[in-house]
């Protein structure tokens, strides 16, 4: 059995029951839809430093993205952080699939921030990126409520 438990304020932890062999599972969200684990969303973690100078810049850059990528189709979050410990920045970013993940790589938005970050970065950005491999409720999952095993 998986639970949920919430880990932002005003947020209420759920169990997500399971229903059968199948391993599908029903939420207490909602109607009670049922996600198989064929549904594998995608999530991507990129790390940025800014060079010296730049870190305005290329955090003012990165929120202009946020709008024309909440845009593209598949995009369920797309999330700028900082390091509150340097200047560091992270993207958080949330597919509803590879092939969405994979069509955000050729779209404008991105083509756009790639090359307005040219020369502004502190090296490459770190990318990694994680595929689900079991049910997830939606509710749950768009409201920052977390998965456990």
């Amino acid at each position: 059995m998986i639970a949920a438990i919430g880990h932002v304020p005003d947020v209420e932890a759920v169990a997500c029951e399971e229903v059968d062999a199948a391993s599908t599972m029903r939420c207490g969200h909602g109607t009670g839809e049922q996600m198989s684990d064929n549904d594998e969303s995608v999530v991507l973690v990129a790390a940025v430093t800014p060079k010296a100078g730049h870190e305005d810049e290329v955090t003012a850059l990165f929120l202009e993205t946020v709008g024309k990528v909440h845009d593209e189709p598949g995009c369920l979050k797309y999330a700028l952080h900082r390091d509150v410990r340097g200047s560091g920045l992270v993207m958080i970013e949330h597919w509803a699939s590879m092939e969405a993940l994979g069509a955000h790589g050729q779209a404008p938005a991105l083509t756009e921030l790639t090359a307005a970050l040219d020369g502004k970065l502190d090296g490459p950005l770190d990318i990694r990126v994680f595929v689900s491999r079991w049910p997830q409720c939606p509710t749950c999952v768009n409201s920052d409520v977390h998965l456990t095993g």
